[in-house]
Formats: structure tokens, sequence, C-alpha cells
């Protein structure tokens, strides 16, 4: 074999493996959905977002602390606050919902 093919073969190896992890990334995130904070400010109690029925199906809390939660939801951030806001009768300033990455490489697979 000659060098430009082995590089020629090393080259496709790497670009196999790659698409390997992008794919597997993203049936992950279909399968178990986006990761998000769920923050609320100015409230004098912090509800428990994980026994809201209307969330129940669509979101998992993954931990929670003080007034923090962070969650994996099928639906967008938009969605996720607009059931808070009506759900608890909260203004737009009090949630805050943010994507964020919860996990690093290739999350939980």
């Amino acid at each position: 074999m000659s060098d430009n093919m082995i590089i020629t073969l090393g080259s496709i190896a790497i670009i196999a493996v790659a698409f390997w992890v992008v794919r597997s990334m993203l049936f992950a995130t279909r399968f178990r959905g986006y990761n998000y904070i769920v923050r609320f400010k100015d409230i004098d109690a912090v509800p428990d977002i994980a026994q809201n029925a209307n969330l129940r199906k669509k979101l998992r809390v993954v931990s929670h602390s003080g007034d923090v939660y962070f969650v994996q939801a099928q639906i967008n951030d938009a969605k996720i606050k607009e059931i808070l806001l009506t759900d608890y009768h909260l203004s737009a300033g009090q949630v805050v919902v943010q994507t964020t990455q919860l996990s690093g490489g290739v999350g939980v697979l």
C-alpha cells in the first residue's frame, strides 16, 4: 500500500467515526429531548414542576436545586415557559428557560 492510500483510508475511517458519533447524538437528542435550565426568580415558593400534569409527559426533571431545575424536554423553551406562566400564574420575568448542555461529548448514550 502506498502512503497516499493509507492516508485516504485513515481519513475515510475518521469521517465514518465522526458521522457515527454525530448520528448517535442526534438520535439521543430526539429520543430524550433537549436540555434546559428552568430558573424561577422573585417568587415566594418554587413550584414542583415534576408534579405538573401539563408537563409530566413532555418534560423530565434531571435535577433540582433551590430555584433552578435542569430538565430534558421534547418541547421547546418557549412552550415550557408558556406552560409555567399559565399554570402557576407568573409574569414573564419570574421564569427563565435556557437551552443548555447537561453532559459532555456524546451525551448520556
